[in-house]
């Protein structure tokens, strides 16, 4: 390469990468960003972080913002896809692709503190449930029907928890738009 032959950062950075990152490696990531999809199991916002790890791995990845967000989420699974609709009233296809950005970012940080505090109120309730089974175990109950009473009712209270939560999770994503 002549000296002076390079005049910008980004004639810069193209040299570099044709250089140093053959095309084999930069068309895998491309392929991993485009095929992205979310795993059974896998939260909201483990997917997200996934997603952002992959992107920053490979920032130069020259896809265009709005075609980001579509990968994305087209990934989701039908569950969560339909939670952002939800969460967004809807409109989420609709948004400006950096305001997207930024409000799958708010939804993935809310999430997972939805998913900690549900997963923190679980153990407790468990917990709660199994110390009155050995309560009852002690004083020799026949505690088959009064488990099942107290798992129906642990478990109607879990949901109406969790509903609970998902409400104040998209009042709290509506306040901040």
């Amino acid at each position: 390469m002549r000296p002076g032959s390079i005049r910008a950062w980004d004639e810069m950075q193209q040299q570099f990468l044709k250089k140093f990152l053959p095309s084999h490696i930069t068309n895998s990531f491309k392929r991993q960003i485009t095929t992205f999809t979310q795993k059974p199991g896998e939260t909201f916002y483990q997917y997200w972080d996934k997603c952002r790890d992959l992107l920053n791995t490979y920032p130069h990845h020259g896809f265009e913002t709005w075609r980001l967000v579509s990968h994305f989420y087209e990934g989701l699974t039908l569950k969560d896809s339909q939670m952002v609709e939800l969460m967004c009233n809807g409109t989420f296809e609709d948004k400006d692709p950096d305001e997207a950005m930024e409000y799958l970012d708010l939804l993935a940080e809310n999430t997972r503190k939805h998913t900690t505090l549900v997963g923190e109120i679980i153990q407790i309730s468990v917990g709660r449930v199994i110390t009155i089974m050995h309560k009852l175990h002690s004083h020799r109950f026949k505690h088959t029907i009064i488990f099942k009473i107290l798992m129906d009712i642990h478990l109607f209270m879990l949901h109406l928890l969790e509903e609970i939560l998902r409400k104040h999770c998209m009042h709290s994503l509506k306040s901040r738009r």
